[in-house]
């Protein structure tokens, strides 16, 4: 009787098992040394954004969530270095050749933590492209009143007879009701200064102060004209609309929707492609003896969107609508390529 002590393996068997002995060996030690070279290239990669250089703005005023605003790094990327070259060059030649004062530009990818700009630091009068803040002032009002789009504002007559903007193309006219939501379309599809003015009168200047310091920006001084900002602080209301991150999904998308139809053609929309869908706003600000025009918006390109703001100083305000159009198509002959 066979028991298992004295059982004989047949030599096939042993055969067998030498040979899978051997090949878990082998895997073993290709394992080992797979693991090693890991751990020795993951030493020489660096992390792509590293923390000590990522500011979180959160909206502040809640007893229990601090909602999410912006993701920024402080640190520019190396993916718009090139096209900053090329840009802050053709800066400094329209200046030599006195077509510009100065100009500004920042670039945002908006999905990730991506920029680049040049002089985006410095200020300059906004003028019209104010009516975007204002254009979200009225966007969480209706958060809180839905029936406020369908009030009605008379407007009895300009509030600064005889001052008209350049570039113009559509006003609301004296003696005539309006509602809201019309209101906010003649001031942003059409940039109507009368249509502004009519609903900022209207404003709480309480509401309008705190959709500034929710931004992260400063408040007007009292009495001011003039509200001095730079580009990138600018870009901050065209990256709160995209993100939906201050109004609701709905009220962001009506916001974008609306920015859509800007009828200024002479800038970006001259830059880049018919095909390229955008969102933008323009503003023109200055004196006889310096102009300002500047443009900001959303481009939509190769499934992928940017945040770009441009802002100008010159004594012609023709020569700048060109500039801003030719720094758009700077962007687009870059940003394409990615």
């Amino acid at each position: 009787m066979r028991t298992f002590f004295t059982y004989r393996i047949p030599v096939y068997y042993t055969f067998i098992s030498s040979i899978l002995l051997a090949g878990f060996i082998i895997y073993l030690l290709f394992q080992i040394k797979w693991n090693k070279e890991l751990a020795a290239s993951a030493e020489n990669i660096s992390p792509v954004y590293s923390t000590a250089h990522i500011d979180i703005k959160r909206l502040g005023g809640y007893s229990y969530i601090a909602p999410l605003m912006f993701v920024d790094n402080s640190e520019k990327s190396n993916k718009f270095e090139t096209l900053t070259q090329n840009i802050s060059t053709y800066i400094n030649q329209r200046k030599q050749t006195n077509e510009l004062i100065n100009a500004s530009y920042y670039i945002r990818e908006v999905s990730s933590l991506d920029w680049g700009g040049y002089n985006e630091d410095e200020k300059y009068w906004p003028g019209s492209l104010m009516k975007v803040p204002i254009l979200i002032s009225y966007l969480r009002l209706a958060e809180q009143d839905n029936s406020l789009f369908q009030k009605k504002l008379f407007y009895k007559e300009p509030y600064i007879p005889g001052l008209s903007p350049e570039i113009l193309s559509k006003q609301i006219e004296p003696g005539n009701y309006y509602t809201v939501k019309e209101l906010l379309n003649y001031m942003i599809s059409h940039s109507d200064n009368n249509a502004a003015t009519l609903l900022d009168v209207n404003l709480d200047q309480n509401i309008f102060n705190k959709v500034l310091t929710d931004m992260g920006l400063q408040l007007p001084e009292k009495g001011a004209r003039h509200y001095p900002i730079s580009a990138k602080e600018y870009s901050l209301f065209m990256r709160a609309i995209y993100n939906a991150s201050y109004l609701t999904i709905a009220h962001s998308e009506y916001a974008a929707e609306l920015l859509s139809t800007t009828d200024f053609k002479n800038g970006f929309s001259k830059g880049f492609p018919p095909s390229i869908k955008m969102i933008h706003k323009f503003g023109e600000s200055g004196t006889p003896i310096e102009h300002q025009l500047s443009e900001s918006g959303i481009m939509y390109i190769n499934n992928k969107s940017y945040v770009l703001t441009v802002m100008t100083k010159g004594k012609d305000l023709s020569k700048l609508s060109t500039v801003i159009a030719e720094i758009a198509e700077k962007v687009y002959q870059q940003v394409s390529t990615l």
